[in-house]
């Protein structure tokens, strides 16, 4: 189930990149990164909003966004 497929992986529109790893499985490259939507409201911590995306790609050029692989749970715990 791919949202997108896209040349030289970078962030969903509106979302902030920040920290990535990347992993070979077969002949899978796999990209984790951290990203949070922009915030509207000026100072507003976007830490609650983090969320770890998954791409993968078999050429490190073309990649597949998958699904959120890890998110804050919804009872705010």
């Amino acid at each position: 189930m791919n949202r997108k497929t896209e040349k030289n992986f970078g962030p969903t529109k509106g979302q902030l990149l920040g920290d990535s790893w990347f992993i070979k499985v077969r002949e899978d490259y796999h990209a984790f990164y951290l990203q949070a939507p922009p915030s509207e409201i000026p100072g507003e911590r976007r830490s609650r909003r983090k969320t770890i995306g998954h791409a993968i790609s078999k050429d490190l050029t073309n990649w597949n966004e998958l699904p959120v692989a890890l998110g804050p749970s919804k009872d705010d715990d």
